[in-house]
Formats: structure tokens, C-alpha cells, sequence
């Protein structure tokens, strides 16, 4: 990517950089690092994507009233999709009841 820039830049003197290429060149590599996912979902087709599945696993939920109940509903149904082993970030349902009743 940092050879890419200076080729273009070099090479390209006159032409400015687009932002999809400043995106790339400040952006991606700590995106990535950070977020551990490729630039697919930063891209057009990767938002068109999770707006699909969004609307999908909306569709599942539209018996829940309150708007903010279902909007959390979703964006955990989303979470586990894209990467199921986020479910161990969350305590059991069955430890959380156990937990309850001892106290």
C-alpha cells in the first residue's frame, strides 16, 4: 500500500488522491488491526450487505414494541452472525439465573 502511494504519487503528479485512497492509506491498515476484519465491510457492497441482514433479522423481531429493545435485539442476533464465538462474551442465560436465585 505505501509503495502503491509513492508509485502513484510519483508517477501521478498532477492527479489527486481520491478518498477511497486516502481511506486506504490512513485508514485501512489500523482498521484492520483493530477491528480484525478485511476492508469488504468498509466498502459499498460490505454496507449494502449488513443493511441486508440487518432488514433481515429485523423481520424476526417485529413483534417486540419498544424500538430500542428491538434495536438491541438485532445488533446482538448481527453480532453473532458475523462471529459466533462472540457468544461466549456473554454470560449464560442458565448461570445468570442461577446467579439470581442466590442472592
Amino acid at each position: 500500500l505505501v509503495n502503491f502511494m509513492n508509485y502513484y504519487r510519483k508517477e501521478f503528479s498532477d492527479a489527486s488522491v481520491t478518498p477511497k485512497m486516502h481511506m486506504m492509506e490512513n485508514h485501512l491498515i489500523p482498521q484492520v488491526q483493530k477491528w480484525k476484519f478485511a476492508m469488504g465491510f468498509l466498502g459499498e457492497q460490505g454496507a449494502e450487505s449488513i443493511h441486508a441482514s440487518f432488514n433481515s433479522i429485523e423481520r424476526s423481531y417485529v413483534s417486540i414494541p419498544n424500538k430500542v429493545d428491538r434495536l438491541l435485539r438485532v445488533m446482538q442476533e448481527h453480532l453473532l452472525r458475523i462471529d459466533p464465538e462472540n457468544q461466549y462474551l456473554a454470560p449464560q442465560l442458565f448461570y445468570l439465573k442461577k446467579l439470581l436465585q442466590l442472592q
